[in-house]
């Protein structure tokens, strides 16, 4: 998987000269109506954000997990340079991910490493590369919507591995009630940090995103990284995106911070450190990447326990399988599915780069 970036900052750039007077425009969620004279000041802080090192905020996760899982495109490149997503290891055959991450994909062109901590190191990775037979797409999926300034819905899939990965270990997923509880507590706490919103329990997301953005260029890691952010209250969730439907918010507890999710994050996992174990509770869906991990917005996450009916669904063949996403195109492949998490034209382009994204990766090739 491979994009050639001077196209992609060309149509970016394009989008952004044509759609300029859309930035004072409808606020997905909310529609807080932004005055025009903001538009200057959003492009002037661009730049600063592009170039800070805290977009994401985080540290190397210090070693591998067993059921971490690094979406890659079939090549001879590094790993590190074929990943675009991330996921988790839910049993023997089944990697748990985003929707917005397969829907340009084609299965045969694929591969899901598992447990492994440093994607550059060859040695580490083979061995762990496994061939993806199907994927099963939740059936009301729905991509982020510019025109309408609707959020992405259902954004869950289930990966079927060609062969087992006998003797690793899965993740556990948070059930229902206990995340319910946790929410509850985000409901009715007190805002702190400096924050306006109402936040609860310390959460972790991991993944191998970027870590900040230069001039369109990001910087992606090697080696897993994590960050703690906090659960924010589902009302509050609501204000900023909207109805996002079985998903749930997370940002950085202090105000001012830049913590969480980015580009390359997607379909990867945010977890809840309790009952003595690694709970996942959610998936990296969407959210502002100007900057990534704004705590004034923080990001969007699937909410696993109330899309469990899903993933029992799938496992048992009430949903389809697929061999080829819906947005698959052979000339380009996943590369282009950088923006793939959206609807609504040429609007589309620069409203996902100051709104919100889907959280996949490109990566530059290195030649």
């Amino acid at each position: 998987m491979t994009m050639r970036f001077f196209s992609a900052v060309t149509l970016l750039s394009t989008a952004m000269i044509s759609t300029l007077a859309f930035a004072q425009g409808t606020y997905v969620g909310d529609h807080i109506e932004e005055s025009f004279s903001d538009v200057q000041s959003m492009n002037e802080s661009a730049e600063s954000h592009m170039n800070s090192q805290r977009i994401i905020g985080g540290t190397t996760a210090g070693q591998a997990f067993p059921w971490m899982v690094a979406l890659v495109s079939k090549g001879k490149e590094s790993a590190h340079r074929r990943q675009f997503c991330g996921g988790t290891l839910i049993g023997s055959r089944w990697v748990l991910t985003a929707a917005h991450c397969l829907e340009p994909m084609k299965a045969s062109e694929m591969s899901a490493i598992i447990g492994v901590y440093n994607l550059k190191s060859d040695a580490e990775v083979q061995g762990n590369e496994f061939d993806v037979s199907k994927f099963y797409i939740h059936p009301q999926y729905r991509k982020l919507n510019s025109a309408s300034g609707t959020a992405s819905r259902n954004d869950i899939a289930l990966i079927e591995l060609k062969t087992a990965a006998s003797g690793r270990e899965a993740v556990s997923l948070i059930t229902a009630d206990v995340f319910d509880a946790l929410k509850a507590q985000a409901a009715s706490a007190s805002p702190q940090g400096g924050h306006s919103l109402s936040l609860g329990t310390e959460l972790t997301v991991m993944g191998w995103g970027t870590r900040k953005l230069n001039s369109f260029e990001p910087d992606f890691p090697q080696k897993l990284r994590k960050v703690n952010v906090s659960l924010v209250s589902q009302s509050d969730c609501k204000k900023i995106y909207g109805d996002v439907g079985a998903a749930f918010c997370a940002t950085a507890t202090k105000k001012g911070d830049h913590k969480g999710a980015c580009s390359g994050d997607s379909g990867g996992p945010i977890f809840w450190r309790g009952q003595g174990q690694w709970l996942q509770v959610g998936i990296v869906s969407f959210g502002r990447v100007l900057p990534c991990g704004d705590s004034s917005s923080g990001g969007v996450y699937a909410d696993v326990a109330e899309l469990a009916p899903f993933i029992e669904d799938a496992k048992s063949g009430k949903v389809p399988g697929k061999t080829q996403g819906s947005e698959y195109k052979k000339s380009g492949s996943s590369a282009n599915s950088f923006l793939n998490n959206t609807e609504g034209g040429a609007l589309s382009l620069f409203w996902v780069l100051m709104m919100g994204m889907s959280l996949v990766g490109v990566r530059k090739r290195v030649q």
